[in-house]
């Protein structure tokens, strides 16, 4: 009897603590990783597992919005210019702060699932839809209007981190509309 409490008690709770540790560890290093400009080859490696596609983002830095640079692979892009995975820099300071808001980055205490930033004309929404042992999926959406028109323009992104065969989570999937 004794051994199975010392189990309920001291053993689940430490491996769902390592758990959670994993997931802080690795946005922690995301969240440094993307601080800056470029991403390294070596934090490419160890964060973004992602096969490359043809989908290309948009830079809502500019108005009215317009799409990106072209890139060879993933890889290529972000090691030249990170912000392009988050539809500009604006949207990258909005993504990596909501990471701190959403309680996924070690030094926060905050637990919000969604978070909405303006700039000028631009709206940023930012949900955190999945959070599972596996799993962790963000949405971010904008939109902006277009000058001088009653348009916007609207995109929406799901972030897919999931965790492999060896339990390393990476960020494996983007799939944007709009």
């Amino acid at each position: 009897m004794r051994l199975i409490l010392a189990f309920v008690f001291f053993i689940i709770p430490n491996i769902l603590w390592a758990e959670d540790l994993s997931i802080l560890s690795y946005f922690d290093k995301f969240y440094m990783a993307f601080s800056i400009d470029k991403l390294s080859e070596r934090d490419y490696n160890s964060l973004i597992n992602m096969e490359d596609s043809p989908f290309t983002m948009v830079n809502y830095d500019v108005n009215p919005p317009e799409p990106m640079p072209d890139y060879p692979t993933y890889k290529d892009m972000l090691t030249l210019e990170n912000s392009v995975l988050f539809n500009g820099s604006t949207g990258k300071m909005y993504f990596l702060d909501f990471l701190k808001s959403a309680g996924l980055v070690s030094d926060s205490k905050s637990h919000i699932r969604i978070v909405r930033y303006k700039s000028n004309k631009n709206e940023y929404t930012y949900t955190l839809k999945v959070n599972s042992s596996g799993k962790i999926v963000i949405n971010f959406n904008v939109i902006a209007s277009i000058p001088d028109t009653d348009f916007v323009s609207e995109t929406s992104c799901d972030y897919f981190f999931i965790k492999d065969d060896l339990q390393l989570l990476k960020l494996r999937k983007i799939n944007c509309a709009g």
